[in-house]
């Protein structure tokens, strides 16, 4: 196989592997995945090296792929999606015929980055397989590769043949040995990268500010962030397993904002309320500056820090206390506690026109607030679906453009929409945001992740707050029944909850932490840390120093076949064993020739072809002529040798 094509095949295994994280990921669309993919495909399996496109063709689709980059989207949805698209059709189009020495370099800078947009929007754990596979398929293409492009530069053969196996694992391994520290090394610019905005997708967690312009589609995240133990009750009612993080009544474009209301420190009521109720043990897997609390939260019993309530009605915690954090909570399963309706809850700041008509058409025949808020929760919950993705455009009401353009999205939209329909209907109503569901670990206790937050709607009806989700089911987190500890569906949730901690929302603090907590481990032990570095260092010593006063043993020689034939007729020419270690295939050949008459011409011819064999000039010749010329040299040396009439060889 000629080089050129190795490079062909190589480039195209590259595209065909760069398309996985791309496509799943949702960085690129799967349409503007499809060419590139179909290229690679026929250049891995072509037997003959493809020319480059002539250049008036590359550009003639250079306006055609700009094209099709705006009908897609173009700049509405953020700038990293439509920018990827265009690096895909480009790569698509320099791929073919990418192989010639000056375009290669192009391709293979293009499906890096590809390859790196690709990564960083990927959250899967399967993504260590795929670098694990990745990085093999990289250092045995390096070791294939290399030598061919070293030999046709610097001239002369280069060897053929696959790479040793051992050198190839070993140099994965040493590639993943020092990759590893790297990344913890390596500083974050954002807590998390991949929550970066402009179009890179957000991960599922709870948010201060409900922002409904937040662009591309949602991870899952199964980070633990939140514990809940009800010690007192043999069952818990689902409905119990609903936490509010923020209560939020003003809408300005797109955004769910804090009130303007005095933050109010000191003795809070909830810290002396009532003790008649439900009582719930909660504990902070994670660094927060807020509790959760039931919305019938009565009585507070906070870890020992101030608390304050602010804005929004969030009791919170100074930043930066270390998880966990336990809190206690007695609460009323059916009341939700909440500050009474103000002007702020009736506004509607987008257009009230047409979300009244829409509203009165839903409500048509129901009487009363309450069979009219529930009219309108089955409405959104029946004739909108449910996703994760959000490409509400910059310029438009992402709430109208779900209502009236998308018809789709996520709760934080089901719930924005049914708060300004109850508005428009003249019901005071507001947005809370938490944490709902959650996995039952048994004993009354549950875990809530990242992905149980969740968004729903309070609506004052009959004189008090009622809870409403207009969120489709398949939306509302729900309680997961909990699982054996050595139950597969177990083992692979652990291991996500690790790739999330430690992976994807690994963030500068938690760098700063692990740097902290080392130099407190090596100043609490510095003096056993320098004993045992000055033991290391002696042991390196006297491990260098004696090898090097060692006596060095004889070298081994590594003969190939006919070179061990060779050696053969040396010792029946009278070579000894140390002799031959020291004397050259020249010197070896004119001792021969003394003691041959009439098979000189073909000693020397085996000699000859020796030598160009080891250095990969020629092919060895076929094993019969080798035979038949060795054994009419073995045969003359041995009638010489029955003679013996000249010393050994190397004696004199």
């Amino acid at each position: 196989m000629s080089t050129s094509l190795l490079w062909q095949r190589w480039l195209a295994l590259a595209a065909l592997a760069v398309t996985l994280p791309l496509g799943f990921s949702g960085a690129v669309n799967w349409l503007f995945l499809l060419p590139l993919a179909g290229v690679g495909l026929a250049l891995l399996f072509s037997r003959t090296v493809y020319p480059p496109l002539p250049a008036w063709v590359e550009n003639l689709l250079a306006p055609l792929i700009l094209l099709a980059a705006l009908a897609a989207g173009g700049l509405r949805f953020g700038i990293l999606r439509p920018v990827a698209n265009l690096l895909v059709l480009l790569t698509a189009v320099r791929l073919w015929g990418g192989a010639p020495r000056p375009r290669r370099y192009t391709v293979l800078a293009l499906l890096a980055v590809l390859n790196a947009a690709g990564v960083a929007s990927s959250t899967h754990p399967a993504l260590v397989l795929y670098l694990v596979v990745g990085l093999a398929a990289l250092t045995f293409a390096t070791a294939q590769l290399l030598p061919l492009e070293l030999g046709q530069r610097l001239g002369g053969a280069a060897p053929r043949g696959q790479p040793p196996w051992r050198l190839w694992l070993a140099t994965t391994a040493l590639a993943l040995a020092v990759g590893a520290p790297l990344f913890v090394l390596f500083p974050r610019l954002r807590s998390p990268f991949a929550a970066a905005g402009m179009g890179a997708r957000p991960i599922s967690g709870f948010r201060e500010a409900v922002s409904l312009h937040q662009l591309g589609e949602i991870k899952t995240s199964r980070r633990p962030m939140l514990r809940v133990r009800f010690p007192d009750q043999a069952e818990v009612n689902p409905q119990w397993l609903r936490f509010v993080g923020a209560t939020l009544s003003h809408y300005r474009a797109g955004r769910w904002l804090e009130g303007r209301r005095q933050v109010q420190r000191g003795d809070l009521p909830i810290l002396r309320g009532d003790q008649v109720g439900v009582r719930a043990e909660f504990s902070l897997e994670q660094t927060s500056d807020r509790l959760f609390l039931p919305p019938g939260a009565r009585r507070l019993v906070p870890p020992e820090v101030e608390v304050w309530l602010d804005g929004a009605e969030a009791v919170r915690i100074p930043r930066g206390l270390v998880p966990p954090i336990a809190y206690q909570v007695v609460f009323d399963p059916s009341g939700v506690y909440t500050r009474p309706p103000g002007d702020e809850d009736l506004a509607v700041p987008i257009s009230r026109p047409a979300l009244e008509r829409l509203a009165q058409r839903v409500t048509e025949g129901h009487q009363g607030a309450w069979a009219k808020a529930k009219a309108l929760e089955t409405y959104l919950q029946a004739n909108y679906r449910y996703s994760t993705r959000t490409l509400a455009p910059l310029r438009a009401d992402p709430v109208e453009w779900f209502l009236w353009t998308s018809r789709e999205g996520h709760c934080e939209f089901f719930a924005s929409a049914m708060v300004l329909l109850l508005r428009a209907q003249g019901i005071p109503a507001r947005l809370q945001t938490g944490f709902a569901g959650g996995q039952d670990l048994g004993n009354g206790e549950f875990l809530l992740r990242d992905a149980n937050a969740h968004a729903w709607v309070l609506a004052f009806v009959n004189n008090r707050w009622h809870i409403f989700d207009p969120t489709p089911p398949e939306g509302q987190p729900a309680a997961e029944l909990g699982r054996s500890a050595w139950d597969w569906r177990a083992i692979w949730a652990r291991l996500g909850e690790i790739w999330d901690r430690w992976i994807i929302t690994f963030s500068l603090a938690d760098q700063l932490d692990v740097l902290l907590a080392v130099w407190a481990k090596v100043r609490r032990h510095w003096l056993w840390i320098a004993v045992a570095g000055l033991v290391a260092l002696a042991g390196v010593a006297v491990a260098v120093l004696s090898r090097r006063w060692r006596p060095r043993p004889q070298a081994r020689l590594t003969l190939s076949p006919l070179g061990r034939s060779l050696w053969q007729l040396a010792r029946l020419a009278g070579w000894e064993e140390g002799a031959l270690h020291h004397a050259t295939p020249t010197k070896v050949l004119e001792t021969l020739l003394l003691r041959l008459e009439r098979s000189r011409a073909t000693c020397q011819w085996l000699f000859l072809v020796h030598q160009q064999v080891t250095y990969g000039l020629v092919q060895p010749p076929g094993a019969r002529q080798l035979r038949r010329a060795l054994r009419e040299v073995r045969g003359e040396l041995v009638a010489y040798r029955r003679q013996g009439s000249t010393p050994p060889p190397g004696e004199g």
